[in-house]
């Protein structure tokens, strides 16, 4: 152990290092009640919560109270007052409650990674009007949330059950959830295709799956993640992915050190470090006899993965949102499994709908039915 004391010792000076020195988030200038501006392309349809609105800069959440049509691509000004949060002595975050929002211009210049996630954007955008006309809620947006991470259109109903049966993740680019999806994608695709292709599967499903959900910061750490994960039960090098993850995590965090503070950012990590340290301990103690060999797969698959991921985020849920839900386990058990099924049918669903329109209607009852399934499973454990 005391191998690794002069390590951590080095690490958490040089992090202490470039958090002193790094610019403050509020000029020294400010002060409270001052009125601030931002400028900004509008890169991704901002987020519904509640009656707000809200869009993420870097580590400014833009928050309006009422709708605002804005335009993908255009540039804006928004002025309003801040409110920093503060933790450990250190402003994290800053949220700006707009007061007023104007256009600058319809033709800002951009850059080649602004153009991608604007052209994501409006991919997103097709597909999931493309599930609103061709299924109900909650479901039409279940499938957005799964596939495309889209949460803005989940109703505040749905979203109270998937928070209290402990599934939220599921519709949401977390770190929690690439870990688990890719560890599905490896399972299923080691049964049909050998060991290398079926991690080049999964490492392609998280780039697929990254891409679909915006190519934000957080889905880029969440994938980072995913494909750590990978490497430790994929190649079977244990040792060597929790280096890297180790790497990985203490990178991001020179690159900027407010990440600490950044509870997307502690989910992802929290997750991913269950998955590599903790589900394997609990897969080799937690063995069923030899005759329940297929049921010892489906736990090793889908079950220990969860429970692992479960545990490891639970005391940040617990901290951050005060709840936990003690169900959870055994809701994901039984929605989980079929999380690779509504990936692979909505895929399948918004392929046939955006090139043949008229088969959707004889389509989208088979992607309907097993998202019937789940809400019914949600709503019902999220009644407790």
């Amino acid at each position: 152990m005391h191998k690794y004391v002069w390590p951590i010792i080095v690490f958490a000076l040089i992090y202490l290092f470039r958090l002193y020195f790094k610019p403050s988030l509020i000029p020294k200038s400010y002060n409270n009640g001052d009125i601030v501006s931002y400028e900004f392309v509008l890169l991704d349809t901002p987020t519904q919560v509640g009656n707000k609105f809200r869009y993420q800069i870097g580590h400014t959440t833009i928050e309006w109270g009422e709708y605002q049509s804005l335009d993908l691509g255009f540039k804006y000004i928004v002025s309003g007052t801040i409110v920093p949060t503060i933790q450990f002595g250190e402003v994290s975050r800053l949220s700006l409650a707009a007061k007023n929002t104007q256009l600058i211009t319809n033709n800002p210049s951009l850059n080649l990674g602004e153009k991608s996630l604007i052209f994501l954007a409006r991919v997103r955008n097709n597909f999931t009007s493309l599930l609103a006309r061709n299924l109900p809620e909650p479901e039409s947006s279940l499938a957005a949330g799964i596939l495309l991470g889209v949460k803005r259109d989940l109703s505040y109903d749905f979203r109270t059950s998937l928070t209290k049966s402990g599934t939220l993740h599921t519709v949401a680019a977390s770190g929690y959830n690439v870990n688990i999806v890719a560890r599905y994608i490896l399972g299923i695709a080691t049964y049909a295709f050998p060991h290398g292709i079926a991690l080049l599967i999964a490492s392609l499903g998280i780039l697929v799956f990254c891409l679909l959900s915006g190519g934000s910061a957080a889905v880029v750490r969440a994938g980072i993640m995913g494909f750590l994960m990978l490497l430790g039960t994929g190649l079977g090098r244990q040792k060597d992915a929790k280096r890297l993850f180790i790497i990985a995590s203490y990178s991001m965090l020179l690159v900027d050190p407010f990440y600490m503070f950044d509870v997307g950012w502690q989910l992802s990590v929290a997750a991913t470090a269950g998955i590599l340290y903790l589900e394997p301990i609990l897969s080799k103690y937690f063995v069923l006899p030899s005759r329940l060999s297929k049921l010892n797969n489906i736990l090793h698959d889908f079950w220990w993965p969860t429970i692992a991921a479960t545990l490891a985020t639970t005391p940040i849920s617990l901290i951050t949102f005060g709840q936990f839900s003690w169900i959870g386990p055994l809701c994901n058990l039984l929605i989980l499994p079929i999380i690779p099924l509504l990936m692979s049918l909505t895929s399948i669903f918004l392929v046939i709908a955006s090139m043949l329109p008229f088969l959707s209607s004889w389509v989208s009852p088979i992607l309907y039915l097993p998202l019937l399934y789940f809400v019914q499973v949600v709503n019902f454990f999220g009644s407790f």
